[in-house]
């Protein structure tokens, strides 16, 4: 889970993802990265276990923040399992959910298994009609078929998701080209439909009308 100013979000992040796995009798370690947060994030992380002292977790900093991508992949260095899961930490992604996506992977032949945000109860704004327009775009241009190519909500095999962080060229969003990274690579993804929760509390690197994104994305 990589963190950005999420200091108010981090304790029930960790809370709901051990009571979720530790229910259903998987053993898990947490990997939380602080990508270079500017609140009181990092010590928060760093002070985990005054709270959850039987769940393992590790903790990765960076010095300056990063982004998404590069912070998967630091936390990918970290992982132990050969089945990793990445989330976001504003609790879009419910945690409750990750179990679903564990169960369709060890019971499937799928390397992959991406959690495709659900339209239900999502806030209809400018922000979720650009994230159509680009999964539209993205599914033209690269000839796939994808509910929602941009989801960071996914969870594979390690080896395999390794692979798919391997790309070639420096890009502002590399994480909106891993469905399309897998898919070239010959791996095979399925989707299954998660809720999306609106942010409670901390705010989103992108701007409600994010036109330098867009124009980043562009240019990706």
């Amino acid at each position: 889970a990589p963190c950005y100013n999420e200091e108010n979000n981090i304790k029930t992040l960790v809370t709901e993802i051990s009571k979720t796995l530790y229910k259903k009798n998987i053993t898990h370690e947490l990997i939380i990265i602080d990508d270079g947060s500017k609140d009181d994030t990092k010590n928060i992380i760093k002070n985990l276990n005054e709270f959850y002292l039987d769940l393992k977790i590790v903790r990765v900093y960076h010095n300056k923040n990063m982004g998404i991508f590069e912070s998967w992949k630091s936390g990918l260095k970290k992982a132990s399992g050969q089945i990793v899961c990445f989330i976001d930490s504003d609790l879009q992604n419910p945690p409750g959910e990750i179990f679903n996506l564990y169960k369709e992977l060890i019971n499937s032949h799928y390397d992959i298994i991406q959690g495709s945000r659900s339209n239900i109860g999502r806030e209809i704004n400018i922000r979720f009609i650009l994230s159509i327009g680009l999964n539209f775009l993205l599914n033209i241009i690269f000839q796939i078929r994808s509910n929602d190519n941009k989801s960071g909500f996914f969870l594979g095999y390690k080896n395999c998701i390794e692979n798919i962080l391997n790309i070639r060229f420096k890009y502002y969003f590399a994480h909106t080209f891993c469905r399309i990274s897998a898919e070239y690579k010959g791996y095979e993804v399925k989707e299954v439909e998660t809720l999306f929760e609106k942010r409670k509390t901390g705010k989103s690197f992108l701007a409600d009308f994010p036109i330098i994104g867009i124009c980043k994305v562009i240019y990706d």
